[in-house]
């Protein structure tokens, strides 16, 4: 196990030798997910099938099965992004809103300060000036709830926006 786990993130070395100290004879098997560095620097997820193929004088002999699946945890990472992201503001969504509400319901989260709005005049704008106008004040309107509050902003409809803001102080 010497040579592999010098471009093993740190964080996941340990993961490893543990996975690893599992394997006592031949026949024992562990899996493990881990990240480590490629030769460019850049972080690869990989998936790692260890297997005691037998014992020798030496110790163990271990058939090692590595998988680079950093394609697939970007990817998952993307489509988790995406499920919580509003595509057009990038603010937080829906889905988003109702997945924190329930951490909210459940939490301990003693002070909390909610605001709710939507835009006035969003109709007359789009059927005056077309959907990209409309679509522009909605952007413009992310753009300044963004800037203004500290905490999470969510779109959860055509014009109407939640905030949810928790760290409430005098300030605030």
């Amino acid at each position: 196990s010497k040579g592999f786990c010098e471009s093993v993130a740190e964080e996941d070395k340990r993961k490893i030798k543990e996975s690893l100290d599992t394997l006592q004879r031949p026949g024992d098997s562990c899996h493990v997910d881990y990240k480590a560095m490629d030769a460019l620097g850049q972080i690869q997820y990989l998936n790692g099938d260890n297997m005691v193929i037998s014992r020798t004088e030496q110790g163990l002999v271990i058939q090692r099965i590595i998988v680079d699946i950093t394609e697939r945890i970007e990817l998952e990472k993307k489509l988790i992004r995406m499920s919580f992201e509003d595509s057009l503001t990038g603010l937080y969504n829906r889905n988003k809103f109702n997945h924190d509400a329930l951490f909210y319901q459940n939490g301990e989260k003693k002070k909390m300060g909610i605001v709710c709005l939507d835009i006035n005049g969003l109709k007359i704008v789009n059927d005056m000036m077309g959907h990209l106008a409309g679509d522009e004040l909605i952007c413009q309107t992310a753009n300044y709830l963004r800037r203004f509050f500290h905490g999470n902003v969510y779109r959860i409809g055509g014009d109407e926006f939640v905030v949810v803001e928790e760290k409430l102080g005098k300030e605030v």
